[in-house]
């Protein structure tokens, strides 16, 4: 089984892309909570704000994502390790169910003992 694995430390980049795309994930959320719960113009306005506030942050002093970056590497290993045990169980068991249903094309015969 191959292992998720990071190839460096995590740079100024990763933590402003991390800011960066954690605060669109962020305005989203608000957005559409906002809408659901009929506020559209209050969600829209908060949403708004939410993008650059989270974006400058990350662009300016990108260290502050360094704890959110960390916990959310912890979950997505532990997610990807999970998601690779059910993949390789569905899978297992989704080609042997359809040989196994499939049977054999071969008539077997019983050996009488003589050849020729």
């Amino acid at each position: 089984m191959s292992k998720i694995t990071l190839s460096r430390r995590p740079t100024r980049d990763d933590y402003a892309a991390f800011a960066f795309a954690s605060s669109v994930l962020t305005g989203l959320v608000v957005l559409f909570a906002g809408v659901l719960l009929g506020r559209p113009a209050i969600a829209a306005a908060a949403s708004a704000s939410i993008l650059p506030l989270g974006a400058g942050i990350g662009i300016l002093k990108p260290e502050v994502f360094a704890a959110p970056y960390r916990i959310w590497n912890g979950l997505a290993r532990r997610y990807a390790r999970i998601a690779q045990a059910v993949t390789m169980f569905v899978a297992f068991h989704l080609v042997f169910t359809v040989v196994a249903l499939g049977g054999t094309r071969f008539q077997r015969r019983l050996s009488t003992g003589t050849s020729g």
